[in-house]
C-alpha cells in the first residue's frame, strides 16, 4: 500500500504542476484572456457584494444603537408613568409628572422610529438605484413613491 499511496500522490503532484504550467504559458500567450477577464468580473462583483454586505451590517448595528436607545427612554418613561401611582399610594417623594410630558415623550420616540425607518428606506433605495443602474435602468418611479405601490406611504 505504501508504494502506490506514494505514487497516486506523487502523480497527483505532478499533474498539478503541469496544469499550472500549461495555465502560465497560456496567460502569456494570451490565449486565456476570456477566461482571466471572466474571473477578474467575479472577483470585483463578490467585492462589491462584500461591501454592501458590510454596509448593511453598519446599518444594522446603528439602529440597534438606536432602538437600545428608544427602549431606554421608554423604560424611563414607564418609570414616570407608574409614579404617580405609587405617590398616590404614599410610597416615594417628587413632583407629579403631568400627562403633557409623558405625550411629549411619546411622540418624540415615534419621531425618532420614523426618521430611522426614513434614512433606512432612503438608503436601500439608494443600494436599489446603484444596483438598477449597473443594469442599465435609468430611472424607476417606485423608488421615488410615483408608483402605486409608493402611493400609500
Amino acid at each position: 500500500m505504501l508504494i502506490y499511496d506514494i505514487s497516486s500522490r506523487s502523480s497527483a503532484d505532478t499533474a498539478s504542476r503541469r496544469e499550472n504550467v500549461l495555465w502560465n504559458i497560456w496567460t502569456l500567450v494570451g490565449a486565456n484572456s476570456n477566461q482571466l477577464n471572466s474571473l477578474s468580473r467575479q472577483l470585483a462583483l463578490l467585492r462589491q457584494v462584500d461591501a454592501q454586505r458590510s454596509s448593511a451590517v453598519a446599518q444594522v448595528n446603528a439602529l440597534i444603537l438606536e432602538l437600545e436607545s428608544i427602549q431606554a427612554g421608554l423604560g424611563d418613561l414607564r418609570d414616570r408613568v407608574a409614579e404617580p401611582e405609587v405617590l398616590r399610594n404614599g410610597i416615594g417623594s417628587g413632583p407629579p409628572i403631568p400627562l403633557s410630558v409623558h405625550i411629549e415623550t411619546i411622540d418624540r420616540g415615534v419621531e425618532r422610529l420614523e426618521d430611522a425607518r426614513s434614512r433606512i428606506r432612503a438608503a436601500e433605495n439608494d443600494r436599489v438605484r446603484d444596483a438598477l443602474a449597473r443594469g442599465g435602468v435609468r430611472n424607476e418611479p417606485l423608488l421615488e413613491g410615483k408608483g402605486k405601490r409608493g402611493e400609500g406611504n
